[in-house]
């Protein structure tokens, strides 16, 4: 079921059904406390690096990514790459995360 995001752009918070995602309000006020909130935010953010990471072989066949890195890099750095459907550059989200 989804619930629906409720803003109050003065104050800077996200309510969802009455429980504002605001950093630092106390959970007896209904708010995230700084444990979950740091979790949330990890989400977020691990969903949008995997997003930027797998843009450019969105919609390609199966085993493109395989074919261009035969070798994996196990360590140290590995290369940002960018293109796919629809020329992403290095890096770039897709709709998905925005």
């Amino acid at each position: 079921m989804t619930r629906p995001v409720q803003r109050d752009e003065a104050a800077g918070e996200q309510a969802v059904t009455g429980m504002t995602a605001t950093r630092g309000t106390s959970e007896a006020q209904g708010g995230l406390d700084e444990r979950t909130s740091d979790r949330v935010l990890g989400c977020m953010v691990g969903a949008a690096v995997g997003d930027a990471l797998g843009a450019p072989f969105e919609f390609l066949p199966s085993g493109t990514y395989r074919r261009r890195f035969p070798t994996p890099e196990l360590e140290g750095a590995a290369e940002m790459i960018g293109g796919g459907a629809f020329d992403w550059a290095p890096g770039e989200f897709t709709d998905d995360t925005q």
